[in-house]
């Protein structure tokens, strides 16, 4: 009786205090935010390291392997899907992003994904093959590929995602990024840097700012530490990444504009991975030391 009693009294006394009390909060234990492990060794940033290690994934296939990207020029790597074609690996191609001599001098990163997130990632593909060709290819309905928590957006979902990220982040916004266009992501770093938050941008001085002055006004009222990429090499900028409070990092295959969104079938992963987004940031913090005020 005296337990019941007790228990009345504290429920009573938050009511008659005149206190706003969240009772979910109070009985439900909130859900942990998935993390995913991914490890700061699935990330590399040098075209060397890349071209390496996509050779490696080539040879390496026994059942399948399908590309997507808008140019398909180096010839190892052709090579190497014509021998696995000729050995009965099933290939199938789209293009998108370049595998180009350029592509792999540019500076960019690659993610190497070996979850549950491969599996959807060709999902994706087959709903591309099937509206390029009519033809469906054998995916299977279920996976035995570990949980990655890994997720994956295509086009107007991209900009879902990153607006989501950016509202969400309680301390800091980084980004390094060919441009940023699209007004509902400025005003979301706006908002951002108007609620305390640490944003930082990068950006590609041959896009922005000639072509929006106006933008890169607004941003830099509103408090946000802008730097234009250089690199002592000159490597072009082929990187679109956002970090987030320094643990979640979004790729995308474009930068953030209306067309990427809207016009542009473009692809993003979100990767709440402490591991390798502290990677990730060892190199953002290279590009920003490196970088120029100035365009």
């Amino acid at each position: 009786m005296f337990k019941r009693f007790f228990a009345l009294i504290i429920i009573l006394s938050l009511f008659t205090t005149g206190c706003s009390v969240d009772l979910k909060k109070l009985f439900v234990k909130e859900k942990e935010a998935p993390v995913s492990n991914l490890s700061a060794s699935a990330l590399d940033f040098d075209g060397v390291a890349i071209h390496q290690k996509t050779e490696a994934l080539l040879s390496s296939a026994k059942k399948s392997i399908f590309i997507e990207q808008s140019i398909f020029s180096d010839e190892s790597l052709m090579n190497l899907v014509v021998q696995k074609a000729a050995a009965g690996v099933t290939q199938a191609l789209i293009y998108s992003s370049p595998w180009t001599a350029g592509g792999f001098a540019a500076h960019t990163m690659s993610v190497l994904l070996t979850g549950k997130s491969v599996w959807k990632l060709a999902g994706i593909f087959n709903r591309d093959w099937q509206f390029t060709t009519t033809l469906s290819l054998d995916i299977p309905k279920t996976t035995d590929l570990p949980e990655d928590n890994i997720l994956l957006a295509t086009n107007a979902n991209v900009k879902q995602q990153l607006i989501e990220q950016i509202a969400g982040s309680q301390k800091s916004v980084w980004a390094i990024v060919s441009q940023v266009t699209d007004q509902d992501i400025i005003q979301a770093f706006i908002d951002a840097a108007n609620k305390g938050r640490d944003v930082r941008i990068i950006l590609d001085p041959g896009i922005m700012p000639a072509n929006w002055p106006e933008t890169i006004e607004k941003l830099k009222a509103s408090g946000i530490q802008l730097r234009y990429f250089k690199l002592p090499t000159n490597k072009p900028l082929e990187l679109n990444v956002g970090i987030f409070d320094g643990g979640t990092f979004i790729s995308s295959s474009s930068g953030w504009g209306y067309k990427s969104f809207v016009m542009n079938h473009e692809l993003s992963l979100t990767a709440p991975a402490p591991e390798a987004t502290l990677e990730l940031i060892k190199h953002f913090d290279q590009d920003w030391q490196s970088s120029s005020t100035t365009p």
